[in-house]
Order: C-alpha cells, then structure tokens, then sequence
C-alpha cells in the first residue's frame, strides 16, 4: 500500500512541476510565436521557423515536449490529469513543428551512421500519438490550427 501512496505522490509532483513549466510566461510566449509564425508562414506559402529567434522558441518547446514525453513514457508522470489539460496544446504543436522535427531526424541520419538519429525527439512523438489517443478515447474533436487573432481583434 505504502509503495502505491508514494508512486502516486511522485506523479502529483512530476505534474506540478510539469505544470509550472508549461503555464510559465516564457513558454506560453513561446507557444504563441511559434503559432502565429506557422500561421503567417503558411498563409504567405514559406517555410516557417526561419528566424534565430523563433528557433530559440521552436527548440524550447520542442525540448519541453520531449522531457515531458519521457515522464510519461517511464510512468513518472499520470496521464490522464495531464492530457485532460494539454492534449490539444500538445496536438496542435506535433502537427506544426512534426516536420521540421522529420528534416532534423533526416539531417542527423546523413551526417552520422547511427540509428539512433531515428529517435531525435521520440518521447515528443509519442506523447503526440498518446494525446491522440486520449482524445479519441474520450471523443473529443482533433484540435486544428486556427488564426483567431484577427477574429478576436474584430470582436
């Protein structure tokens, strides 16, 4: 009983902590430039992410997701609490940064002989693939990537 109680009081840390990160004013920034880059890049038909400075933001959240997928993968962390809060946060995100993700996978794969360049960010990956599923299970709808921030100028 007592190895349960403490499994259970480790997941409520980890997902504090989890929590503080993803609510901190420097990676809601982050989610935000990084939105609104792909949405003008999108609808001025270029490659987003081509800024130094939007990069910073693109590896930031690219590196929380990751940190936070090997949590989940190794059961430091419940899922389910989780994904009722970020499962659209974190499907929104894999569709917009998934391909730049893929040339980085394929870069590092030319330039070395190892397979392991196959796993640049798979805890981010899976996570992706879990929220899926979690919103599937649950029936809630795919989160899709929206300009809203002329709509709510009009308002």
């Amino acid at each position: 009983m007592k190895k349960n109680s403490n499994k259970k009081l480790i997941e409520t840390i980890v997902l504090m902590e989890v929590l503080k990160i993803l609510r901190d004013e420097k990676s809601r920034e982050a989610r935000k430039v990084i939105y609104e880059d792909y949405l003008d890049s999108i609808s001025q038909h270029k490659k987003p992410f081509r800024n130094q400075k939007i990069q910073k933001f693109v590896d930031k959240i690219k590196g929380d997701f990751d940190e936070i997928g090997f949590l989940m993968e190794h059961k430091f962390l419940d899922s389910n609490p989780f994904m009722d809060l970020y499962s659209d946060v974190i499907c929104r995100m894999w569709e917009i940064l998934q391909d730049d993700i893929k040339i980085e996978r394929k870069r590092r794969k030319t330039s070395s002989e190892s397979s392991k360049n196959d796993e640049f960010l798979q805890f981010f990956e899976k996570l992706s693939i879990s929220a899926q599923k979690y919103r599937k299970k649950n029936r809630l709808p795919k989160p899709t990537v929206v300009d809203l921030r002329y709509k709510i100028k009009n308002l």
